[in-house]
């Protein structure tokens, strides 16, 4: 083993005493760059992910419950404390939801009403937190108060204390004039920024009581949403569940119910990692044809080396540990280079975003070991294969012939 490395040293060599040839060093730092810039964008789109599975679960809670085909259900107090009881289980909450209309003078909006039960609520979910303007209680809400958020309020130039109307386009109640939608008035009694524009333009919550009068019904829900102890969990959880409340029901965790958005996020990871690891296909070409000029300017010191007794198999070896020296040494040195700027953003968030109005002002990153272990096995496993032809060219190589040419 230790005078196959020795030869592998002597072949990577460049002239004088450097102890890699330029194209040697081009090879390392192309495995090094392909590693750094792979490593980085993961990180940063794992960053994205869990910000945006977060503010998901933080605005909508880890596991819904609905009915089997959609339609509403009793959730009484027996049904709520079964729930509870489940390993895992941290809170649940009865929700209404259901479409209207929202409108403060000539200015008119569809919204997604969510009814909630304030004290039930705010343990599942951070509504509270993303208070920005107001005071809201739970009192206020069922006594005709609503709760916006602070792009849905720019566009209908609405703050705290002032009416709007909402109207279930439809819901209707029979009147000696025919049917008419189903229409309150309500006073915005806070102010909610959930860090998505989408929530913020097109989410309102109300009183669980309120919603129910657009909806129609006496105690019925449509929705049970349900808080983990953890989201890495809910979906075990949510089978738990789902067994114990039978067919009736239909369980889903946060990655199902919102599974458009993160299969978008996943298959664009997917997508971009595959196109970076074209950059170690380009990589390892480039050391493949290294290696075959290597061998070929040093013929006659290989031919030295076989007729004084180095076989095939040493020679072999020694080219595929050529290739694995430069992939193992370009991958650390890319993978230190990156696990140092991924400290340093943690730590400092140097790296800003700037757009105005973004919910983030600084790019988040998240390193995940099954990424890296990938990387790596990917960038030295390239390597060790743009070796594979160049040792096999030396086990042609006749050394009497070699030598006869160094005479010459």
């Amino acid at each position: 083993m230790n005078h196959r490395l020795l030869i592998a040293r002597k072949l990577l060599g460049g002239k004088g005493k450097l102890p890699l040839s330029t194209a040697n060093i081009l090879s390392l730092v192309g495995i090094a760059i392909g590693v750094f810039s792979i490593v980085v964008v993961s990180s940063v789109m794992n960053g994205f992910d869990n910000y945006m599975m977060e503010s998901v679960i933080n605005f909508k809670s880890d596991i819904w419950v609905t009915g089997s085909d959609n339609v509403s259900f009793s959730a009484d107090a027996d049904f709520l404390k079964q729930i509870s009881a489940i390993k895992g289980v941290t809170g649940v909450s009865p929700v209404c939801r259901t479409d209207l209309m929202i409108q403060k003078n000539k200015v008119v909006s569809s919204v997604q009403c969510v009814g909630i039960d304030l004290k039930r609520h705010k343990e599942i979910t951070g509504i509270l937190e993303q208070i920005r303007v107001g005071n809201p209680d739970m009192e206020s809400l069922e006594e005709g108060g609503v709760i916006i958020g602070l792009e849905l309020s720019l566009y209908l130039r609405a703050t705290v204390g002032e009416k709007i109307r909402l109207t279930s386009p439809l819901s209707t109640i029979p009147t000696p004039f025919g049917l008419v939608p189903r229409t309150r008035d309500f006073k915005v009694v806070g102010l909610f920024n959930a860090g998505l524009p989408e929530y913020d333009k097109s989410v309102i919550f109300i009183g669980l009581e309120q919603s129910r009068y657009f909806k129609g019904y006496a105690d019925e829900v449509d929705v049970v949403e349900i808080k983990t102890d953890s989201p890495y969990t809910s979906r075990k959880v949510a089978d738990n569940i789902g067994v114990a409340l039978g067919n009736d029901y239909k369980v889903e965790d946060w990655s199902q119910f919102d599974s458009n958005l993160f299969m978008s996020i996943r298959m664009e990871k997917v997508a971009i990692m595959f196109v970076l690891s074209l950059m170690f296909l380009l990589v390892g070409f480039n050391m493949s044809g290294s290696f075959i000029k290597t061998i070929t300017e040093k013929k006659r010191d290989i031919g030295i080396l076989k007729a004084i007794g180095a076989t095939d198999s040493d020679l072999a070896r020694s080219v595929t540990f050529m290739a694995g020296i430069i992939g193992v040494v370009g991958t650390l040195a890319g993978g230190i280079a990156a696990a140092a700027l991924m400290y340093f953003q943690q730590k400092f968030m140097f790296i800003k975003i700037p757009v105005p109005g973004f919910p983030l002002h600084s790019v988040p990153v998240e390193v995940h070991l099954n990424d890296v272990l990938l990387i790596v096995i990917t960038a030295v496993g390239i390597s060790l294969l743009s070796g594979w032809y160049p040792a096999r060219k030396t086990l042609k190589m006749k050394p009497i012939s070699m030598i006869r040419n160094l005479r010459d």
